[in-house]
């Protein structure tokens, strides 16, 4: 393991330590979730995106431990963004509040959320180099990447290699535990009121997105 490897799962490991203190759940979702479902870091990463349930409640306290142990912190208020850094590894968290069985992801706090079911998320912790990781899960993660391009503005025009392989991998974990694409596509969907800033007016994509018609 070499020294950013390390690095990273230090950063993992405080992560989590901070947020069982504060006994609040935090889910990877992104690039990480296969490395952990495989167990082993598979490739170079830019940065962990995480979302942690209701982190907008417990923002001061969160802020007192990561900047009590040396991470450079940065609250972004208006959208519930935390970003993070310490030995070059970079972070991002958004919250996550659960209503009922529905878990609803503040990717850009209220100017961005996607709904579904919260069943999807891990419930058993697994366990990646010692810690134990909550991840977004494999059926979410296959129904995001096939939404992708409407959370963000500089994804629109473009789809990026690895979101495409990501894809891949999902369908084919899917596909060997018996589990329809299309039914889960039936239950996901995403709404931006950022996007009224770029110009798109009443409720479609990619304002209002529905999975089952971007499967």
């Amino acid at each position: 393991m070499n020294n950013n490897q390390q690095d990273i799962i230090q950063c993992i490991s405080e992560i989590y330590s901070f947020s069982n203190e504060l006994e609040i759940k935090t889910y990877f979702w992104g690039g990480f979730v296969q490395d952990i479902i495989e167990g082993k870091i598979l490739r170079e990463h830019g940065d962990i995106d995480l979302f942690m349930e209701n982190m907008d409640m417990k923002i001061n306290s969160l802020l007192d431990l990561f900047k009590n142990n040396e991470y450079i912190c940065s609250y972004h208020d208006d959208i519930q963004m935390l970003n993070l850094e310490k030995n070059n590894v970079k972070v991002t968290i958004n919250p996550i509040i659960f209503k009922n069985e529905t878990a609803i992801w503040k990717h850009i706090g209220n100017e961005g959320f996607i709904c579904f079911p919260k069943e999807w998320l891990d419930i058993e912790y697994r366990n990646f180099y010692g810690i134990n990781v909550l991840t977004s899960g494999c059926k979410f993660e296959y129904c995001i990447k096939s939404i992708i391009k409407y959370m963000n503005p500089n994804w629109t025009n473009k789809i990026r290699e690895k979101d495409i392989l990501a894809k891949e991998y999902y369908s084919k974990k899917l596909f060997e535990n018996n589990i329809r694409v299309e039914e889960l596509m039936e239950k996901i969907w995403a709404y931006n009121p950022f996007w009224f800033r770029e110009g798109y007016n009443g409720y479609e994509a990619p304002i209002l997105v529905i999975g089952k018609d971007y499967k």
